[in-house]
């Protein structure tokens, strides 16, 4: 399953309801899968058919319970689920808080995992974050010299 992350992900402000995964990847048809309704999927997750309608309507969030049956039904990982499910809240948020999500610092490169569809932050340039580290340390050591330690008096 594609986790609905379009175009820069890093800059992207809101995160799709898990819900609307559930309803595209599992209920609708498409080519020779047939579907299935909500009350057929709600019989086949063993939870009630209100619940499952909500969350695939985005008006209720995907439970760690919810998340664990759809596990046992195949229908991807629970810690997918929950991080769908983390990412919504996150956004929503944001939004209510009137705060966009912090773009990339300046020279890290963002890309997609393929395992479990993370973002992962890299430095552009190896050889700089090696010499900025080295320069740290360098500095960390003359600190720790020009510092006049005396013990008693």
């Amino acid at each position: 399953m594609i986790i609905g992350l379009k175009g820069d992900a890093w800059l992207q402000q809101t995160a799709p309801h898990p819900g609307t995964y559930i309803a595209a990847e599992y209920l609708e048809a498409v080519d020779d899968y047939p579907g299935m309704t909500v009350s057929e999927a709600a019989r086949k997750l063993d939870v009630s058919r209100s619940h499952l309608s909500r969350v695939i309507h985005g008006r209720g969030p995907v439970t760690l319970d919810l998340a664990l049956k759809m596990e046992a039904a195949g229908w991807s990982t629970a810690e997918n689920w929950m991080q769908l499910q983390t990412r919504y809240d996150i956004a929503q948020a944001r939004k209510r808080l009137g705060r966009p999500r912090a773009e990339a610092p300046a020279g890290v490169r963002v890309q997609r995992l393929q395992a479990g569809n993370t973002l992962s932050a890299k430095p552009l340039d190896r050889n700089a974050t090696r010499s900025k580290n080295v320069t740290n340390k360098a500095r960390s050591r003359k600190r720790l010299q020009s510092k006049d330690v005396r013990i008693g008096a």
